[in-house]
């Protein structure tokens, strides 16, 4: 497992991410990027800001103050009506208004996303449409996935976060303070402290004990595999109800259309 210095490039930073809260964990190069003088844009794939009245937007609005202008936060999920844990079915849709958000973008220079590693079935979408999209704009050699979390392989603890990706990844340093501001960010989503609740202390743990990032390139996988951990039915499957062989087919066939 290799370490990488993050490098920024300026310009626009496209985050292509499930839910409201899933920019907790990329936070530190958030930070980095947005000190570099770069833009950075956020696009949620799920209709969950729409959520609690549009409470869920309003928590990211609060959550990425000071780092992504308002106007640069922007919800393809809701306007293609994917549903939260089923955005799936509405991935075709996805991809035109993702589309449409990086067509306002002429200065973009990376993509970021999350690691294909078989924790949420969402998660993957967002990784499907960022890794197709990255490879249209020519700037997949830039872009990175982040792992966020999946079933870990032995079973205790139960979720591996921000662990090596299952296809290897490299890792970036982070500071204690980088680390603090991720953890604590979860104050701004109390509707979500629930389901944060189980995660964050096993996020605690990983991040402060080897302030530690793991990064893997975000690439279109050919075919898509949904990821496996060794002892364990994958998170996708076990916790969500997704059929995996469903999912893989409805993938390929999107990988696969123009």
């Amino acid at each position: 497992m290799a370490a990488m210095d993050y490098e920024t490039d300026g310009g626009t930073v496209l985050l292509v991410l499930a839910h409201p809260d899933d920019e907790l964990m990329l936070r530190p190069i958030m930070e980095r990027e947005a000190a570099s003088g770069a833009r950075l844009v956020c696009a949620y794939t799920t209709d969950a800001p729409a959520q609690g009245g549009g409470r869920r937007e309003r928590e990211v609005r609060a959550a990425t103050k000071g780092l992504v202008a308002p106007d640069d936060l922007h919800f393809p999920g809701v306007d293609a009506s994917a549903v939260d844990g089923r955005s799936v079915e509405r991935i075709g849709a996805l991809m035109e208004r993702l589309r449409a958000v990086a067509d306002g973008l002429p200065e973009l220079t990376r993509v970021l996303s999350h690691a294909a590693e078989g924790g949420h079935p969402d998660h993957e979408v967002a990784h499907l449409l960022a890794a197709k999209l990255a490879v249209e704009r020519g700037v997949s050699d830039r872009s990175h996935a982040v792992s966020h979390y999946r079933a870990s392989d032995s079973g205790w603890p139960p979720f591996a976060v921000q662990a090596e990706h299952p296809g290897g990844s490299r890792t970036v340093r982070i500071t204690r303070g980088e680390a603090w501001r991720m953890l604590s960010g979860a104050r701004h989503f109390p509707s979500q402290w629930r389901s944060l609740g189980p995660l964050l202390p096993m996020m605690a743990w990983s991040a402060l004990r080897d302030l530690n990032l793991h990064l893997a390139p975000l690439r279109v996988p050919s075919p898509y595999r949904l990821p496996r951990p060794a002892r364990r039915d994958a998170m996708t499957e076990s916790r969500f109800g997704v059929d995996i062989d469903a999912f893989e087919r409805a993938a390929n066939a999107f990988l696969a259309a123009p």
